[in-house]
């Protein structure tokens, strides 16, 4: 669709192009028309004529005239815009596209002289991918639509049938208005003692029976009152709507069955905190057998099922156990020797004695260290066989016997350099505690810790000297605490630290590349996951 532009100076162009634009100059008196026959509402978008792969259509769309003519003015001014529709297939997403048109006039100055308006259908996922905004510019104006809310103009042929179908419906209408009316005294009749017997009618507000029982839902007046409906809800807003006050209804019944299976399912998803069944509660499911060794019991897919072996199982490993003599079991710790870990179960090593060593009372040697004290150690005065062989200088061996001077012990001796005989014999002797304790055990009754640490450390490199890489990694976790991590280098064990979260490994060499990770152990050497690997290289200077 053309439109010429008539507003610029210095005349208008008059060349075969020019005629041609001319003869299609219709565009706004065709839309006065629709408009004024067809109600076109200027709020409003249309499709006057939807196209089809055989022939055009048409779409009224209102815009913005200001964008459309790339005016000056602030104020928005909306106008109707008739577009033609391409052939196509219907999508329910157009494009519709402006282009200018310029020609050079009178004053030398090329300036916009038509418009050319054009609509196609484009796909869904040309739509969703369509600009963020859409380009609007002089030459080129473009818009992009979604047609669900847009209004369909239907053609003279369909509003004549439309008609047609409405002026027989009202000789129907009549017709059944007699009827209607002497069958109202009977619905009034009804309508006070009954609600709507055969649900033909939607009932509005709350359900209040009042002094009327359900069974006046059925339609036939049974003895059982027919209620279909798959979801049973009941509730009010002082009750169930304490929890949820945005919706005090709960699905009190629900029935959930499908093609594999039938189920009514009582408070469906938990819609009340608790279920409590009053009386006697009879499931028909078990055996109606009232015989007594019975038991109840739920199994892997929560159904309650009746076993009659399982309590007499029950009561026969019972009967072992009372028949096995009671066996005491120590209160304290045990110190081993000569034996390590694993220990026994319900027994783990005391780790605050851990490398200590307890020491028996011996009167005759106080000198023992407390059972605190580190290593055990025990102070040991040597014999003189015990010593390494030795001599001493004449004035130092008579000092050591006890003499002041030389002549006390030999005045005519003028020898300055005689020395003592040989002392000693280098004898081997023990200084070995009473005990040679490895490890002390506590009775915890706890399973052997079989769980790994958790929560592999992240490492990374604190710091990185000449000789040394300072090393930081986050704990891990253990259920029963973390007692050392290992550090490997170079995918060999260096070091093995207690339960902290950073260490130096020294002794390196100077511009070297060192590749690092971190492993957490348990009390019970279970090894956590292994931390991720860093690299270092040590300084040259």
């Amino acid at each position: 669709m053309k439109q010429i532009n008539f507003s610029h100076p210095g005349g208008f162009p008059l060349e075969q192009e020019t005629l041609e634009r001319l003869q299609t100059a219709y565009r706004a008196e065709l839309f006065g028309a629709l408009k004024a026959h067809l109600s076109i509402e200027t709020d409003k978008n249309y499709i006057v004529a939807p196209a089809t792969t055989a022939t055009k259509g048409w779409a009224i769309i209102q815009q913005d005239e200001n964008n459309l003519n790339n005016s000056p003015r602030a104020l928005p001014e909306t106008v109707g815009v008739l577009y033609p529709i391409q052939k196509g297939a219907p999508t329910g997403f157009l494009k519709t596209t402006r282009k200018g048109t310029n020609l050079v006039y009178g004053t030398g100055v090329s300036q916009t002289a038509y418009f050319d308006y054009e609509a196609e259908y484009i796909s869904p996922e040309d739509y969703a991918n369509r600009p963020d905004t859409s380009h609007n510019d002089n030459l080129l104006t473009v818009y992009y639509y979604d047609l669900r809310p847009f209004k369909i103009v239907k053609d003279l042929k369909t509003i004549e049938l439309i008609i047609q179908t409405i002026e027989e419906n009202i000789i129907s209408i009549k017709t059944n208005i007699a009827t209607i009316e002497n069958n109202i005294d009977a619905v009034e009749a009804d309508i006070k003692n009954y609600l709507p017997l055969n649900g033909s009618k939607a009932m509005k507000g709350d359900l209040n029976l009042d002094i009327y029982k359900l069974s006046k839902l059925d339609t036939n007046e049974a003895a059982v009152a027919n209620v279909r409906a798959i979801d049973f809800r009941l509730g009010s807003a002082s009750k169930r709507g304490l929890r949820h006050q945005a919706d005090p209804l709960g699905r009190a019944l629900a029935d959930n069955s499908d093609q594999t299976k039938t189920n009514l399912t009582l408070n469906y998803a938990s819609d009340w905190e608790n279920t409590t069944i009053g009386g006697k509660v009879y499931l028909d499911n078990l055996s109606a057998s009232n015989a007594t060794g019975s038991l109840l019991v739920i199994d892997n897919a929560n159904q309650v099922t009746k076993s009659n072996t399982l309590l007499q199982s029950l009561i026969d490993r019972i009967k072992i156990l009372e028949e096995k003599p009671a066996t005491a079991v120590p209160i304290g710790m045990i110190a081993l020797w000569g034996k390590t870990a694993p220990f026994p179960e319900g027994w783990e090593e005391y780790l605050p004695l851990r490398g200590r060593m307890p020491v028996g009372l011996d009167i005759s040697q106080p000198e023992f260290n407390t059972m605190q004290g580190t290593g055990g150690a025990k102070n040991k005065l040597l014999t003189i066989d015990e010593i390494p062989a030795h001599t001493h200088t004449y004035d130092k061996a008579i000092k050591g016997r006890g003499y002041q001077t030389r002549s006390d012990d030999n005045p005519l001796s003028t020898n300055t350099s005689v020395t003592s005989g040989s002392a000693g014999g280098g004898q081997a002797f023990s200084i070995l505690n009473p005990y040679r304790i490895v490890q002390f055990i506590e009775y915890t009754g706890r399973p052997a810790d079989t769980t790994a640490p958790v929560n592999a450390p992240n490492l990374r490199v604190a710091d990185v000297g000449r000789t040394f890489v300072a090393l930081e990694w986050t704990p891990s976790y253990d259920e029963r605490g973390i007692t050392n991590y290992m550090i490997y280098k170079d995918n060999v064990l260096a070091a093995t630290v207690g339960n902290v979260t950073s260490y130096a490994i020294d002794g390196l060499s100077r511009s070297r590349t060192y590749n690092f990770y971190v492993v957490a152990t348990d009390a019970a050497r279970n090894l956590g996951p292994t931390s991720n690997p860093v690299s270092a290289k040590t300084n040259l200077l």
